[in-house]
């Protein structure tokens, strides 16, 4: 996925009978929502393009979504699980010590200032983010956390491992 656009949300079920959507924020904020004017629904490869109608806060963390043509709830429900997906400018805000995934992937994953991989996808696992890192030895997966994780640059594209023995 292209750096400007990012994920917002995540479909959760239909909603109602009009063809609406409740969506989680994939950030946690909600407030953004109302300012997004077209999102793309996307389930794995296939993506599709709407206008937003409109937008309800169900505080604290979902949005009831309305977008132009999705309108009944049979097919509303058929996007259960997609990504919501909007222009970076439209996207959450940022705090300290915040990334967009988007972001980290394709960074350079440094060892004492030496790359030993590069981030192919971010995930939540629940507990923590995780990094998929791609390195010579194969796929490893990293938790994005700071006994872990040292400083990340995203103008450099590079974040620093603290410690090695996590790739073994």
């Amino acid at each position: 996925m292209s750096a400007e656009r990012l994920v917002v949300g995540h479909v959760l079920s239909a909603h109602g009978l009009n063809g609406a959507l409740k969506v989680a924020s994939a950030s946690g904020e909600i407030a953004h929502f109302h300012e997004l004017p077209r999102v793309s629904l996307r389930e794995g490869r296939h993506e599709q393009a709407f206008s937003v109608e409109w937008v309800k806060s169900q505080p604290p963390s979902t949005v009831v979504l309305k977008l132009r043509g999705i309108e009944e709830r049979t097919e509303a429900a058929g996007y259960r699980g997609a990504d919501v997906v909007a222009a970076r400018e439209h996207a959450g805000p940022r705090g300290e010590g915040e990334y967009y995934y988007g972001d980290l992937c394709g960074c350079s994953v440094l060892l004492d200032g030496k790359q030993v991989g590069t981030v192919l996808s971010v995930w939540d696992s629940g507990a923590t983010d995780m990094l998929e890192v791609e390195t010579e030895e194969g796929t490893k997966m990293i938790p994005f956390a700071d006994r872990f994780v040292g400083s990340v640059n995203l103008e450099t594209r590079t974040i620093e491992l603290l410690v090695g023995w996590i790739l073994e």
